[in-house]
């Protein structure tokens, strides 16, 4: 039996993920260490997630480890191990190590989110437990991947054609397009949280 609390956790089957295994080639830094006051872009997300009432793992690749363990607990950081691209990844990886719990997905690098959308969130996934595979926000028709609920269910069917080489790209929107997905549509508020920090001009406009 394994010793990890989150595995044990019975009570919770959601587990919220802060995503911070991307490259962040054109921010020139690691996005999760960003500064902002005393705390960093992942430790903000941490808090945002845990305020849900949920446990919280980061999902970081191989070249971060030390980075993120002078952070964070190590027994919380799942370290990428499945071969596909692109935020899939660290989904996939999180997923190989707790198969039976329902993801709730927050990418490190959206600091403008609230703990009021990811209320609402975790409302509509209750609300619509066992309905949908996925649930998600939509901004004007477009998918928001990197803020959502992805169920063990779900994850489960997309890991089962990764294996067989049958997922066509390694894509989260291309999972969400092509899954049993439910998307509510952003307010006008909310969409001013989804902002993208891509460079490092972004932080200071």
């Amino acid at each position: 039996m394994s010793c990890n609390p989150i595995a044990n956790d019975e009570e919770n089957r959601l587990l919220g993920v802060v995503m911070c295994g991307g490259q962040s080639s054109r921010m020139g830094t690691d996005k999760g260490l960003i500064r902002s006051g005393d705390s960093t872009w992942v430790k903000h997300a941490v808090d945002q997630l845990e305020q849900q009432g949920i446990p919280v793992v980061v999902s970081i690749n191989q070249t971060q480890e030390i980075a993120y363990g002078n952070l964070l607990e190590q027994e919380f950081l799942v370290i990428d191990t499945i071969d596909v691209h692109g935020p899939l990844r660290g989904l996939l990886s999180v997923h190989s190590k707790y198969p039976s719990h329902d993801l709730m997905v927050m990418a490190c690098d959206l600091p403008d989110v609230t703990k009021d959308t990811l209320t609402s969130l975790k409302s509509i996934y209750e609300d619509k437990s066992g309905e949908h595979d996925f649930i998600v926000f939509s901004n004007r028709g477009e998918l928001e991947p990197l803020v959502g609920v992805y169920t063990s269910e779900g994850l489960s069917k997309v890991f089962k054609l990764f294996v067989a080489g049958a997922l066509e790209k390694h894509s989260m929107k291309y999972v969400l397009e092509n899954g049993n997905t439910f998307a509510t549509e952003l307010n006008p508020e909310q969409i001013k949280e989804f902002r993208n920090y891509n460079y490092k001009e972004d932080l200071s406009s």
